[in-house]
């Protein structure tokens, strides 16, 4: 939260408006939320460590300023940070991961969502919703 608020334990949120052969697609600003609080931004190239801002307590609060400094000394260099996703499902965790400056790695074992995945993410890459280019091809 952009003001150190906890966002509490439970949130309120319905599936996304979605056309597509996925039952359940949650969201966007659901998938960012955990993206942007557990995973880093860059990563060492060598050692995988995060890199991270520095952290100040001024009058009992945290703040966070700063340019990303890597947290290891073996000067590998950085790389975006990586976001797994075991149910790649519809593919809205690698779009938020994407959007966000992040690398992803997404397991799907239906190939129907596979596919589905790929479309979405091709789409949100090209700035495009998901089903415009078959739906270009057919016209």
């Amino acid at each position: 939260h952009p003001l150190g608020k906890n966002p509490g334990d439970v949130w309120p949120l319905a599936t996304a408006s979605y056309r597509g052969p996925h039952h359940a697609v949650f969201p966007l600003w659901l998938a960012e939320r955990p993206i942007r609080a557990g995973s880093p931004e860059r990563r060492c190239a060598r050692c995988r460590r995060p890199w991270k801002r520095q952290t100040l307590r001024t009058l009992g609060h945290l703040a966070v300023r700063g340019e990303l400094q890597p947290t290891c000394t073996c000067r590998g260099g950085s790389e975006p940070g990586v976001v797994l996703d075991l149910f790649l499902g519809s593919g809205t965790t690698a779009i938020a991961a994407e959007r966000h400056g992040r690398n992803w790695l997404g397991i799907e074992l239906n190939p129907t969502l596979a596919r589905l995945a790929e479309a979405r993410i091709r789409a949100a890459r090209s700035g495009r919703k998901a089903g415009e280019e078959q739906r270009r091809r057919a016209g």
